[in-house]
């Protein structure tokens, strides 16, 4: 019989798992009520505690081999010969072990469990108000749809449009997560059915069937259900094919708008001449856009028209049409996104290697279609990554630059 001692946390994890089944964990490890009150909770509960296969047989040696040692400690001599009925003890022993550790059975319990809590959770309407200037009225409550795969909420309501939508200006709906003292802790985007639509866009009126997808990452699920309520909002405007907004790749900052609402209050044109002892002096032009008062993102130029928007530190609230912005998780740039069977996205697969590129000047970055994501140098192993690895934990992408 291979000894195996494994430290004693595996089985108090597994124990840990148990009473999640039941009545919940640890109060340590409770969560505030939130947007699905005490059901949330206890859903997160049993959700973070899903049995491992290999956790659960790492404990069910230890627990044996513990109790061996402890009843006969020459057992713990690797060269121990147990005398044969000590031998039948110890196989009955594992033999009753593998009963009480019976990982399809834990699985079973808790798959079972986790559908009766979706289904009281399918019951709740979330609690949710709507920004105020959002074209959208409420039609029915906002619910949980289903769980897909044990990965994501999908989330489902019905709302009508209260003036004419132009969406050609890239503006759609999203949900936020709000804590109780009205800070965003998460954002969701917003998938409606007749969302697309021709040109002359949508009319006061039109009804839209929207569906949200609430990713359940186990690092953050605990935030997500502890948020006190949604935000209906629809003031994000996205960068999309070379555009955002009025602003895009080719067209001359003269036929620029002055200002653009809830994008920005103005633009300032500059035009600076670097010097440059080893290739010459050369000048630089650019746009800068504020919102607020403030400086909110760029656009650079040559000879008068944009060639890039340039989204920084500045532009955290601004994404790309795929949901990419400043602050993004790196680690998710090797997830590819498709549509699932059940049209929500799954993910496909893990890009290992992707093209950085290092000029030196702090950043390491990569170009992914009409996108070039920027990542500081002290945030990676490598002069040159090529993989995944070989960034930090908690690397996360510093500029977009959209061409």
């Amino acid at each position: 019989m291979k000894k195996v001692l494994v430290k004693v946390s595996v089985i108090a994890l597994v124990s840990l798992f148990l009473l999640s089944c039941g009545k919940g964990g640890s109060d340590s490890d409770a969560i505030d009520d939130g947007i699905f009150g005490s059901a949330g909770a206890e859903f997160v509960d049993v959700f973070l505690n899903e049995p491992n296969k290999e956790e659960i047989g790492i404990a069910m040696v230890n627990e044996v081999e513990g109790e061996m040692l402890k009843k006969y400690p020459e057992y713990e001599d690797m060269h121990f010969r147990a005398r044969p009925e000590i031998q039948r003890e110890i196989n009955q022993r594992y033999a009753e072990a593998e009963k009480k550790y019976d990982y399809s059975a834990m699985k079973e319990k808790w798959d079972k469990r986790i559908a009766e809590l979706v289904a009281e959770l399918q019951t709740i309407e979330i609690p949710v108000k709507v920004e105020e200037g959002t074209p959208l009225k409420l039609l029915s409550p906002i619910k949980l749809d289903e769980l897909v795969d044990n990965k994501g909420f999908v989330l489902g309501f019905t709302a009508e449009l209260t003036e004419d939508v132009m969406l050609p200006t890239n503006k759609y709906p999203e949900l936020k997560l709000m804590d109780k003292d009205d800070n965003v802790i998460h954002t969701i985007s917003v998938s409606g059915k007749n969302m697309k639509s021709p040109k002359d866009g949508l009319e006061k009126g039109s009804q839209i069937v929207m569906k949200a997808y609430l990713y359940l990452k186990k690092e953050e699920i605990k935030d997500y259900f502890s948020a006190k309520y949604m935000m209906l909002t629809w003031n994000t405007y996205y960068v999309e094919d070379g555009k955002l907004g009025p602003v895009r790749v080719g067209m001359s900052y003269t036929d620029l708008p002055k200002s653009e609402p809830c994008l920005y209050d103005k633009f300032e044109y500059k035009k600076e001449l670097i010097e440059n002892e080893m290739e010459g002096d050369y000048e630089v032009e650019s746009c800068t856009f504020f919102n607020d008062g403030k400086e909110y993102f760029s656009a650079e130029l040559e000879e008068g028209k944009v060639t890039s928007i340039v989204l920084d530190e500045n532009s955290k609230d601004l994404r790309t049409i795929e949901d990419y912005h400043v602050g993004y998780d790196l680690l998710n740039l090797y997830q590819t996104w498709v549509r699932g069977s059940s049209g929500y996205p799954v993910v496909k697969d893990i890009r290992e290697s992707l093209n950085w590129e290092n000029y030196y000047e702090g950043e390491v970055f990569v170009t992914i279609g009409r996108y070039t994501f920027y990542v500081p140098s002290d945030k990676t192993y490598k002069e040159f990554p090529r993989t995944r690895h070989d960034f930090k934990a908690g690397a996360t992408i510093s500029r977009i630059v959209c061409k």
